[in-house]
């Protein structure tokens, strides 16, 4: 079982009503944490991934430990105790 945090931002904050939760969790992959956590409707998984595909939608980026999920494994990427799981929408601007 590993303890990681996860951390959300911005507008995604307003949606889930907390910044920070921390999860105990049997699973081994961001994936895992995405379904066990409950969103404004649904599942959190079920707010920041594509349901056609199984990708996560281009409204959200996943850090895992300060590098980008897309970067690593995307949504099957490895999860450890301790680990921290930051989750916000893109920044744009001029």
């Amino acid at each position: 079982m590993a303890e990681v945090t996860v951390k959300v931002f911005a507008s995604l904050r307003e949606r889930m009503g907390w910044k920070e939760r921390n999860v105990n969790t049997e699973g081994t992959r961001i994936v895992d944490v995405l379904k066990g956590l409950p969103g404004g409707e649904g599942t959190l998984y079920e707010m920041l991934v594509d349901p056609k595909s199984g990708d996560l939608t281009s409204r959200y980026n996943i850090m895992l430990n300060g590098r980008n999920a897309t970067s690593l494994e995307g949504l099957d990427t490895t999860i450890h105790d301790g680990d921290r799981i930051l989750i916000f929408p893109p920044v744009g601007g001029g």
